[in-house]
């Protein structure tokens, strides 16, 4: 609304040189500037976040399992193997160092 308003005021004035067609653009405009400023009070009285729908209490989230083990490529016959599978197996023969807790 507020760009229509702001081109009905450069009509009313360049070209048909009509102040009551720029009054009525300028207030057209106002109108403009008077809704985005609702908008912006509700985006800030909305708090931060805004609205989820998603519960964030660990209670609501499901339960998984944790595997020990995952499954290796060969179980998948006829599936392309990934570019991170044919890397990893260039290291296959560097020692593992892990970090005692």
């Amino acid at each position: 609304m507020l760009c229509l308003g702001l081109a009905i005021i450069f009509i009313g004035n360049v070209l048909f040189h009509e102040q009551l067609i720029a009054d009525i653009g300028s207030v057209i405009a106002f109108i403009g500037v008077a809704i985005f400023g609702y908008r912006g009070l509700q985006l800030l009285m909305s708090g931060p976040g805004g609205t989820t729908t998603v519960g964030t209490e660990p209670g609501i989230l499901p339960k998984s399992d944790i595997p020990d083990q995952l499954n290796s490529a060969e179980r998948f016959e006829g599936v392309p193997s990934s570019v991170t599978e044919r890397t990893t197996r260039n290291l296959e023969s560097a020692p593992i160092n892990r970090k005692s807790e």
